[in-house]
Order: C-alpha cells, then structure tokens, then sequence
C-alpha cells in the first residue's frame, strides 16, 4: 500500500464531528489512523421481530414526534432512532455503544 502524506497534525485535538470538516478524502483520514473501510456486504445478526416489537416502535416515534420539535441532530436521536436501535439490539441480542 502507498503511504500518504499526513493529513492530520499531532498538536492538534480532533473531535468525531472535526474529522468530517476536514478538507481530505476519508481514505486519506482513515489512513494516517492506522484505519481503512471496505465497501462490502454487511451480514447482520438476525432475530426474530414479533408484530407487538415493530407496534411498540410504530407508537413510541409516533408519541415522540407529536412532542419534540425535530430541528437538531440531538432531538432526533433521542427521540426517534433511540426507540429503533433499543428493540435491534434486544432483538438480535447484542449490546450497542453510546458515545
């Protein structure tokens, strides 16, 4: 592999939301943390969902999205994937990290 020339500088502190306003390539990125992605198909745990799992979510966006008003990142998140990604997880079994 061709090794690129450092984007990011050492005396610097990078937040997760700094790596995406950076004016590089994400390959570029990637690189001078030791990292790269691939562009392939993801298999997924699977789980069985019961109707009453796919209701609880349905209501639940539904409840959250008559009192939040949805303008920031933080609101949608909160309100609306949360609901989604708790029942993925007790679904499939698995444990998510909230950073």
């Amino acid at each position: 592999m061709v090794q690129s020339p450092k984007v990011l500088k050492s005396s610097e502190a990078y937040t997760f939301s700094r790596y995406f306003e950076l004016p590089f390539d994400i390959e570029d990125v990637l690189n001078d943390l030791g990292c790269q992605f691939d562009r392939s198909r993801l298999a997924l745990p699977k789980g069985e969902v019961s109707a009453s799992d796919v209701q609880a979510v349905k209501a639940q966006i539904e409840d959250g999205v008559q009192y939040v008003g949805l303008r920031s990142e933080q609101a949608r998140r909160e309100f609306l994937i949360a609901p989604l990604i708790r029942t993925v997880c007790r679904v499939t079994d698995r444990r998510v990290r909230v950073e």
